[in-house]
């Protein structure tokens, strides 16, 4: 059970941001998905239907590895050096998961939000654009907060003996959220919730990815109980900022181990092929 709470919030990580691709053409909206290759699929129907060029929609795609590779470090190195009564990493998971779920909702109404502010037929359609794309780049940066701190609740949680065990955990719950959203996807969420949620399935669904991520890294905060940081024994060091842990990363990045750069070129070769 203790592992269960521990990795519930994965959950919703794994099934949030998955609702990017409600954003896919009203048509398919009943076939909808909730993985990241699905997302890349479905969301660029609806980003061609607001008249975003092919060559633009690529470089919405780059939010999520450059959002991996900014946001993870960052957010990592800082909350292992946090002090807050509340944890290390509880604190970025909270607050990643408002902004998560606040993203996902704008995601769902961007163009009521829109109309609010622009009346000009174009001037809408330009907005409408801006605003999606904004919400996933939104999303992805803040989803990676909350991962890397997820995860590094794990490991700072568990014992050495225990934390395999807490890696599989993960894998399944990771799985949990992935049939969740395989699931949501095809089920007529408007005939479940009616108009409580929004007049579309899309709307439905970007609410009902927020909810389940308010909950599920709710539990596991609520249950697990972080040891505060009294001394990281590095007092007598400089700390950090951002763009030190960036540069930091791309200097070891350009000298690493033979055997740890093929072991990266094969991953990055993979993804590619995957993509």
């Amino acid at each position: 059970m203790r592992m269960a709470l521990l990795t519930t919030s994965l959950i919703g990580l794994q099934y949030a941001p998955r609702v990017v691709l409600v954003t896919a053409q009203p048509s398919m909206l009943m076939n909808l998905r909730f993985t990241w290759n699905v997302e890349m699929t479905y969301c660029t129907p609806y980003l061609l239907e607001l008249g975003l060029t092919k060559s633009k929609i690529s470089l919405v795609w780059v939010a999520g590895p450059l959002s991996g590779l900014i946001m993870q470090p960052i957010v990592g190195v800082i909350a292992d050096r946090s002090k807050s009564r509340w944890g290390r990493r509880r604190p970025f998971m909270l607050c990643g998961m408002v902004l998560v779920s606040m993203f996902l909702l704008l995601l769902g109404w961007t163009k009521e939000v829109v109309k609010m502010f622009v009346t000009d037929k174009e001037a809408v359609r330009e907005a409408t654009i801006f605003l999606a794309v904004f919400s996933i780049y939104g999303i992805d940066f803040a989803i990676n907060a909350v991962q890397g701190s997820c995860r590094g609740l794990i490991v700072d949680t568990l014992p050495i003996p225990k934390q395999q065990t807490g890696s599989s955990w993960a894998s399944r719950m990771v799985a949990v959220g992935s049939l969740v959203g395989y699931g949501a996807g095809a089920v007529d969420l408007g005939k479940i919730f009616g108009p409580m949620l929004g007049d579309t399935q899309f709307k439905q669904l970007t609410a009902v990815a927020a909810m389940t991520l308010c909950l599920t890294v709710g539990i596991t905060s609520y249950s697990v109980t972080e040891r505060v940081l009294i001394s990281d024994g590095k007092e007598g060091e400089e700390e950090q900022g951002p763009l030190q842990v960036l540069s930091t990363i791309a200097n070891k990045a350009m000298n690493l181990p033979r055997g740890i750069q093929a072991i990266c070129f094969v991953q990055f070769w993979a993804w590619i092929g995957a993509y």
